[in-house]
């Protein structure tokens, strides 16, 4: 390809400098420990507002390993080798991605994709932001949405979604810097939330009891079921332990203990809702000066993280449920409160008082990642599709769907959406690895027009990814599917690009240093790495 015809989002591209590197601790573990102390992940962990899912399979022992398990997988498999190549060039993920997907390809993979998938992301972020909103407000009544909790319409969450919804979109668009300033001081917030959460649960989980609670909870969801308006309703104990009450093949299955299935439907989850943030490590890595660097922020950040905010979730969970079995017989526990396994839904119940009050923050902790969504969707996709000038509405036009999908609760259902990405990025990342391995560790640089290996490699990968989506059925909800997405994308690359269906590299002048030399002449590419290790 002539250098003419070098796309403008390439030939525009500049690597960041050692000058502007920094240690792990100063940004690669910050950003990412935002991202899992955000509610999102840890809020239906456990299960969801109508029903129990993976505490109700597996006891704390094991959901804790689970937790272990998944952080090291999101390291190890997801991050790593985009942190790699952010590190080691310098430059973003839609730049490091032409060498596994094309110049032409780049521009879908990973570049609108990114965009695109970020439009749910916003979407799950005013979804989480409106009901803490009305929740925190004692507005529980209007925190119900068509598709999502409570399976009601209301108005008023429709008009709290729009509002914050466009607010945060055009922050986003326009001032994400001072966003990024509260953002970095909020987590501490959110830890200390975590933390006073976990410790007016700590009360019940003496009296946790996961059969039981599982049995309940599945009672109480199919009375809910048959009566809608039966959430409100006191829980009678006698009601629910008549022996005669049968419940479906499944929920037996799970009150009997499926500790498997509870361990992988968490790796899932985990792995599901951090997919997109690995493949973004090669921009958050490219202000990393080291290998070292990329290892400690991953660990501590990704890894460390994952098991604090994951596990003090659970715990609260746990704990709000072993104080609902022992206040049942005093008349004050609800049917809905019975069946709701969210962390959202276990804060009122640990502590009626303060527990509104965190539902607020928590609501306040979604301004971020709102933002930063929405500076996403206008970022990926006006490089890609327009100008600078083409931001703010398209902006505006993506964040439009998400407010959409948010006001009528489809956000709200996370274990498919966590699938959904999971399936969508899984692959990429796959393809990237054994792109990176074959280049012996190094980025290539930019490849011609379309990678074959590429595309084959995530679309296979997409297909096996989506099989556990409650669409299509074909696996169980718990299976692993996003790492199955990825270790196809990982082979169908190696595969093809073994067969020589690789395009040729294309030279680009301002990424010649970044990209490994053809022919075996590594004395450029160990500058550029020289540079970023550089203390």
């Amino acid at each position: 390809m002539a250098n003419g015809n070098i796309p403008s989002y390439l030939a525009s591209a500049s690597p960041n400098p050692a000058t502007n590197r920094a240690p792990w601790y100063k940004n690669t573990a910050q950003s990412y420990a935002g991202i899992f102390l955000w509610i999102a992940f840890f809020d239906q962990l456990g299960g969801t507002v109508s029903g129990p899912g993976a505490l109700a399979m597996a006891n704390l022992a094991i959901a804790f390993s689970a937790l272990i398990c998944a952080g090291l997988a999101c390291v190890v498999l997801f991050y790593l080798v985009p942190g790699l190549l952010g590190m080691k060039t310098g430059l973003p993920l839609y730049i490091v991605g032409t060498s596994t997907f094309g110049t032409k390809g780049g521009y879908f993979l990973p570049g609108i994709f990114m965009g695109l998938l970020q439009i749910g992301w916003y979407s799950v972020a005013t979804y989480f932001a409106a009901m803490y909103v009305l929740k925190g407000l004692g507005l529980d009544d209007y925190a119900v949405s068509l598709f999502g909790e409570g399976k009601q319409f209301s108005m008023v969450f429709v008009l709290v979604a729009l509002v914050w919804g466009y607010v945060f979109a055009f922050i986003g668009a326009l001032g994400i810097n001072y966003v990024a300033r509260v953002a970095t001081f909020f987590p501490i917030v959110i830890i200390v939330m975590l933390i006073v959460g976990v410790i007016s649960a700590s009360g019940g989980l003496a009296n946790y009891d996961r059969k039981q609670a599982a049995r309940y909870a599945f009672v109480a969801a199919n009375m809910m079921e048959e009566q809608p308006d039966a959430a409100g309703a006191t829980a009678v104990r006698e009601k629910l332990d008549i022996p005669g009450v049968e419940l479906e093949q499944e929920q037996d299955a799970i009150i009997s203990g499926m500790a498997l299935a509870g361990f992988l439907f968490i790796v899932q989850m985990v792995v599901g809702f951090f997919a997109t943030a690995g493949a973004v490590g090669a921009d958050f890595c490219s202000n990393n000066r080291n290998e070292e660097d990329v290892w400690l922020g991953g660990l501590i950040g990704i890894g460390l993280a994952t098991v604090f905010a994951g596990g003090l979730g659970l715990l609260t969970v746990a704990g709000a449920k072993g104080l609902l079995l022992s206040q049942l017989d005093q008349g004050g526990v609800t049917v809905g409160q019975l069946a709701d396994y969210t962390y959202g839904g276990a804060l009122p119940v640990v502590s009626p008082m303060l527990g509104k009050v965190m539902l607020l923050l928590f609501a306040v902790g979604s301004m971020a990642p709102a933002c930063f969504c929405s500076f996403i969707i206008g970022n990926s996709l006006s490089t890609m599709l327009g100008s600078e000038k083409t931001r703010i509405p398209l902006t505006l036009g993506g964040a439009t769907i998400g407010i959409i999908l948010a006001a009528l609760g489809v956000a709200g259902n996370l274990a498919p959406f966590f699938g959904l990405i999971g399936a969508s990025f899984g692959p990429v990342i796959g393809a990237m690895i054994a792109d990176y391995l074959l280049s012996g560790g190094r980025w290539a640089g930019p490849r011609a027009g379309v990678s074959i290996p590429g595309y084959a490699a995530w679309a296979l990968g997409f297909l096996v990814g989506i099989l556990n989506h409650p669409w299509i059925g074909v696996l169980p909800g718990w299976q692993i599917a996003s790492v199955y997405s990825l270790i196809v994308g990982f082979v169908v690359y190696l595969v093809l690009a073994k067969l020589g269906l690789e395009p040729q590299v294309v030279q680009v002048p301002n990424l010649s240093l970044a990209a490994a030399p053809a022919g075996g002449d590594e004395s450029a590419a160990e500058g550029v790495q020289g540079e970023g290790q550089s203390d």
